[in-house]
């Protein structure tokens, strides 16, 4: 007899509506609650020895994948245990009812630990598009901005680190990132805070330029400019790197911009 299929909970208040009625989708498979709740806790070896106990497809490594980037605080315990079940192939389209999958829940921004969950996930190829009828994870990475709560700043500066990975990785410009950008914004503290502003204006400047290949291009065409004008008199270099590039031979200079790194790759 097939066992029945079980489905994740939306945690707390994070799963926003998206304005628009979403279809209330089970998993494809069935896992144990208490390795769910194992996970989420990032509690590697326990989550491991039970896996050892239960015949499980990829799909049911994924809802276990999908719980552990769930936690709201996610810690490199997290990571590993994220690592050991990417070892066994899960599915990384597994999402719960609102359509997340385990890069949204960790493009939050929650924890000490989410950019490197972030970065591992990407690199195991998971999808940075947003399904057909959800948001994309770099939306919950700038929505993670309108935090403001003890820790808020730490969760701020990763929702910056994670929407860099994002867009290198080639996440979309949609209109929903903008319409996000704004709601931010509203906020007025939001509005002043650092690493908002910053990614805001990586997100319109790659916007501008069209590619982050473009993006690049221009921030080097940029510093030739300033390089040119100071050459000539018409403008003063403001800090060392700058003032390295002028003083320097032209060779040295096209080596340097070989390596210059723009705010998409810090």
């Amino acid at each position: 007899m097939q066992k029945a299929h079980k489905k994740l909970p939306v945690q707390g208040q994070e799963a926003w509506s998206l304005g628009m009625e979403l279809p209330k989708l089970s998993f494809p498979t069935f896992c144990p609650t208490r390795i769910r709740d194992a996970a989420y806790g990032g509690k590697t070896q326990d989550v491991l020895d039970q896996l050892d106990s239960y015949d499980m497809n990829d799909a049911a490594y994924g809802v276990v994948l999908l719980e552990c980037c769930a936690s709201h605080d996610i810690q490199p315990n997290h990571v590993d245990l994220a690592r050991a079940l990417l070892d066994r192939g899960p599915d990384l389209k597994v999402h719960d009812s609102c359509g997340y999958t385990p890069l949204h829940y960790a493009a939050r921004g929650n924890g000490y630990a989410s950019v490197d969950m972030v970065a591992l996930l990407l690199d195991s190829h998971a999808n940075v598009f947003p399904c057909t009828y959800t948001t994309a994870p770099l939306v919950l990475a700038i929505r993670g901005f309108c935090h403001y709560v003890a820790g808020s700043k730490e969760r701020h500066l990763n929702c910056r680190r994670i929407a860099r990975l994002l867009l290198r990785a080639g996440a979309p410009l949609s209109d929903r990132i903008f319409f996000q950008l704004n709601d931010v914004r509203v906020c007025e503290w939001a509005a002043v805070q650092e690493d908002f502003l910053a990614t805001e204006q990586l997100i319109f400047d790659l916007r501008a330029a069209g590619s982050p290949q473009a993006y690049r291009m221009e921030s080097r065409k940029r510093v030739l400019l300033l390089r040119s004008l100071a050459l000539k008199g018409r403008a003063e270099p403001r800090d060392a790197r700058m003032t390295f590039l002028v003083e320097s031979p032209n060779e040295i200079v096209w080596k340097v911009l070989e390596y210059w790194r723009t705010e998409l790759d810090c």
